[in-house]
């Protein structure tokens, strides 16, 4: 199974290969993290998560929305996320 990433030549399909992702690899993030709304499914990997196996903390091409139990909004630029959540795309 392959995806097609919008501004890619190449279709590469989804991974579970930590070893590819290194920091500075372009990712789309599958789904929708709970509690937030992304404007943009697409960022850089910024590191490995050191609290969680099979998570990376991604940088995000536009701040997601977290929603607050008080009505109030925050702007995330990085969020973490598991492995089998990302997709390796081509820059």
């Amino acid at each position: 199974m392959s995806i097609d990433h919008p501004g890619t030549d190449e279709l590469i399909p989804p991974m579970g290969y930590h070893d590819r992702l290194r920091p500075g690899s372009r990712v789309m993030v599958q789904g929708e993290p709970s509690g937030l709304t992304l404007r943009s499914h697409y960022g850089y990997i910024v590191s490995p998560d050191h609290l969680w196996d099979d998570f990376y903390i991604v940088r995000l091409d536009q701040p997601a929305v977290y929603y607050n139990l008080d009505g109030s909004i925050d702007e995330w630029v990085e969020i973490r996320e598991a492995v089998d959540n990302l997709t390796l795309v081509s820059s």
